[in-house]
């Protein structure tokens, strides 16, 4: 049988063991766990301490392979060299071990086939082009979220090794008609809220939606996000913040949504996706800023999947929630062509085209 590693870029044990339980979705695990009946599917703990050391040890590599947004994590990627070479292909996921584990192959100190999960190409200035392209160079094959991505391999020169997969979410998980009924009266559609946005990664505009909330008093949005995506931002009164929610506290308020509305940066990289697809395996309406990130890799059309409003763009978004919170035919029509398309976009649909990507890679 197969192995095959992963390389996560933090400890994956107890999400796993969360996955199993059911307690979490599996979105986070790049097809992990459905590859468990397959090959001979790895992964390792190892301690954050002697990470740090390592990483501390190759600071000049880690600073210059580093950027604003992704620190380069060699040391996690030093530390499971025995894996790498037992390996029969490693799969990295996320760019802080990505990078660290691409410079290792190209440096040929490990043999397997590898796989590299990539958030994002390029986050430097194009006079690194050439770094960009040696670093790169590393993995056999380069696994993109979104087209915008792969236009960075073609401009590296690297458009042989890149396959665009978008993101899939757990449709076990998210699926609304599967939620546990509460267990002391009422429905799952009991203190419904109208407008919910989720989500914690830095592309997240915030600000335009409470831009947005401040000109519809009268409705209530509630908010789930991380401390740092709101600090500095003003909040209208008829938001609600919660940090950090759990997966499941999330999954609840989603439920009682009468629409997601998901606000984003244009940061011409694959973001969103992940909310983005559990919002509509969950049956909900949805609206997203027009990013290329997540309207090219899902092929969104306007008023047929979802609506889309322009990033940055206050009133714009103001007038789509509106729009559908007025309109029960149109969040009706929204939500059943969404959860059909959310559909196409599971992790086990991931999975499935991961593995041709390994086998190929053999």
């Amino acid at each position: 049988m197969k192995k095959i590693f992963y390389l996560f870029p933090t400890n994956r044990q107890k999400l796993i063991e969360e996955v199993k339980s059911g307690i979490s979705p599996d979105n986070n695990l790049y097809g992990f766990n459905h590859f468990q009946k397959t090959f001979q599917v790895d992964q390792t703990e190892i301690s954050a301490n002697l990470e740090r050391i390592l990483n501390i040890l190759f600071l000049p590599i880690v600073w210059i392979f580093s950027s604003r947004h992704t620190k380069l994590n060699f040391g996690r990627a030093i530390l499971t060299m025995p894996q790498f070479w037992r390996a029969d292909t490693v799969i990295t996921c996320v760019d802080s071990v990505n990078k660290a584990a691409a410079i290792l192959k190209k440096l040929k100190l490990f043999p397997a086939p590898l796989i590299c999960m990539v958030g994002n190409v390029m986050d430097g200035s194009e006079k690194f082009l050439r770094l960009h392209y040696w670093l790169w160079s590393g993995a056999d094959r380069i696994v993109t979220h979104a087209p915008v991505d792969q236009e960075k391999l073609i401009k590296l020169g690297l458009e042989d090794r890149g396959v665009m997969i978008p993101v899939g979410s757990d449709e076990r998980f998210w699926n609304i008609t599967r939620l546990p009924r509460p267990a002391v009266g009422g429905t799952r559609n009991d203190g419904q809220t109208p407008v919910v946005s989720v989500g914690a990664d830095r592309d997240r505009d915030y600000q335009t939606l409470f831009l947005a909330a401040a000109q519809l008093p009268k409705l209530k949005f509630i908010v789930c996000c991380g401390r740092k995506n709101v600090e500095d931002l003003k909040i209208p009164g008829n938001v609600e913040v919660k940090i950090n929610v759990s997966p499941p506290a999330t999954r609840e308020i989603l439920s009682k949504a009468n629409i997601i509305v998901l606000p984003l940066k244009e940061t011409n990289r694959a973001s969103g996706q992940l909310a983005l697809v559990d919002a509509m395996l969950m049956g909900k309406p949805v609206i997203v800023s027009r990013t290329r990130g997540v309207v090219e890799a899902y092929g969104l059309i306007h008023q047929k999947h979802i609506l889309l409003s322009e990033p940055g763009n206050a009133k714009d978004l103001a007038g789509n929630i509106l729009s559908l919170i007025s309109n029960k035919k149109l969040r009706s029509d929204l939500a059943e062509v969404g959860k059909k398309l959310g559909l196409r976009y599971t992790t086990n649909k991931y999975a499935e085209k991961l593995k041709k990507i390994i086998l190929a890679s053999s």
